[in-house]
């Protein structure tokens, strides 16, 4: 086949699905408007999945393990200790606090109280490493990993890292997950039974004429192939919809919520890398429905 041949058969199918829509509008409008709005909820729901995710990855940069130091310990042994801990898979960051540093955030603590150290005599606190752990460790199995080769090492008289708040964090974190997942993809699959059994509307409302062309002789292929573009224009244009439907609602909401909520609804891309997710969304979505919805008319045919 000639490039030109080609192009012309893409002209003649183009045409074709044009008109098809032109002489169905109000069916197709339907269409798009039942796209858009799915593809609405499907969006509202990423994005807010995606900013609960990175929001309670903020909440677990809060998970540290705190090693406490022999009293003993020599000021010249902290140094290759700290690199030895920082060596750690699990280790992100790690900072020492000397005694003398942690009497003085203690008094700052106390602010008005200061007096009641007054009696201690001699700084009473131990000096200490606070250990930050990277991302795919600040878990209870990451924790409890690090925890027991900080426990060979000498020196350490201490350690301490929350392990009933760890576990409740990481028990949640693994639930929102898991219920993420399974409402994403029930929504994910129920947005493709919408928009294909939207798009079979417009297969029915031609069902004459595609019987006409079956009996003429038309190929499946030729048959198809108008309806595959017009699932392409109506998952494109229902994309477009969608984006300002979104772009509405989420204007509306930060108006009326308090703005600690604010980031829940952030887009969390560059507004032309997000028109162009949704719109590749919309388009295969369109043309999967147009496939599900010509399969299933022509076996019954």
């Amino acid at each position: 086949m000639t490039i030109s041949l080609l192009i012309r058969r893409i002209l003649f199918f183009v045409k074709e699905a044009s008109h098809n829509i032109k002489g169905n509008l109000f069916t197709n409008m339907v269409a798009i408007f039942t796209i858009s709005l799915a593809l609405t909820i499907l969006t509202s729901f990423a994005v807010f999945f995606i900013n609960m995710e990175d929001m309670l990855d903020t909440f677990g940069a809060d998970v540290q393990v705190i090693v406490y130091l022999k009293e003993d310990i020599r000021s010249d042994s902290t140094s290759p200790m700290k690199e030895k801990i920082r060596s750690f898979t699990e280790v992100d960051s790690i900072n020492y606090v000397s005694k003398e540093m942690a009497i003085q955030v203690f008094k700052n603590e106390l602010k008005g109280q200061k007096g009641i150290l007054d009696e201690l005599g001699a700084n009473p606190l131990p000096s200490s490493f606070e250990i930050g752990l990277k991302k795919p460790f600040r878990n209870s199995d990451g924790v409890r990993t690090i925890v027991a080769k900080l426990k060979v090492l000498e020196g350490i008289d201490d350690i301490h890292y929350g392990q009933e708040w760890v576990d409740r964090f990481t028990a949640f974190l693994s639930f929102f997950k898991a219920a993420g997942l399974i409402i994403g993809v029930f929504l994910l699959i129920s947005t493709i039974f919408i928009i294909s059994n939207t798009i079979r509307l417009t297969v029915y409302a031609r069902k004459e004429e595609i019987d006409i062309m079956r009996l003429v002789g038309a190929t499946e292929s030729f048959i198809k192939t108008p309806f595959f573009i017009e699932g392409l224009f109506e998952g494109l244009a229902g994309a477009i919809l969608a984006f300002i439907m979104f772009n509405a609602v989420r204007y509306m909401l930060l108006k009326n919520i308090p703005a600690s909520f604010s980031s829940l609804i952030n887009i969390p891309f560059p507004v032309t890398d997000f028109m162009i997710i949704l719109l590749g969304i919309g388009t295969a979505m369109g043309v999967f429905g147009s496939f599900i919805s010509l399969t299933r008319f022509l076996k019954q045919g």
